[in-house]
């Protein structure tokens, strides 16, 4: 009980300590959505390199990768997830569907401070999910190397290696395809 709850607090902690840099960082770029505004979320700037990031256990599988090692030298997406966020479920079929029809571009799920592996795989492959998902419970990673707070995000990555945009919330397909059309 008492591990469990130093746990939760490291991550409490973590996500303000995220908060707060991202309030005293510079301004973000502000995508529109016809539902709402967001202000990007991440520490990372369009331009920066793709961090390096240790290997993640994979989700589905015994295998471990890091994310230069999946990339190898294509464009990439970048999802941060969680079985919890249910706008992270909602979009799992697009980017399934999407993926699936684009094989040029690496997808690559983040399950991040997943309190249930259990439910977390099953809306993977309820998704029907093809691309590598790796898993994040500590969230080092989305807190650490990306600097992010907010579920879903989603980081467009170049075939150089540069985050050439990041999304913040739910993507439809059409916005989706977007996106990728400009890697």
């Amino acid at each position: 009980m008492a591990i469990a709850l130093t746990a939760s607090l490291v991550v409490v902690s973590g996500f303000l300590v995220a908060m707060i840099i991202n309030l005293t960082s510079s301004p973000k770029t502000v995508t529109r959505y016809p539902m709402a505004t967001f202000v990007a979320s991440s520490t990372l700037q369009v331009g920066s390199s793709l961090p390096n990031t240790p290997a993640l256990r994979e989700l589905i599988g015994s295998g471990s990768e890091s994310l230069a090692a999946i990339s190898r030298h294509r464009p990439m997406v970048i999802n941060f997830f969680a079985s919890y966020c249910t706008a992270c479920a909602e979009e799992m079929r697009t980017f399934a569907q999407v993926s699936s029809a684009d094989r040029a571009v690496q997808f690559v799920g983040i399950d991040t401070s997943e309190p249930d592996p259990a439910k977390a795989r099953s809306l993977v492959l309820g998704a029907k999910i093809t691309y590598p998902v790796l898993v994040d419970n500590s969230a080092s990673v989305m807190l650490n190397d990306f600097g992010i707070s907010n579920l879903p995000t989603t980081f467009f990555v170049s075939a150089a290696g540069r985050v050439t945009e990041e999304v913040l919330g739910l993507e439809t397909p059409a916005q989706l395809r977007a996106h990728l059309a400009k890697l």
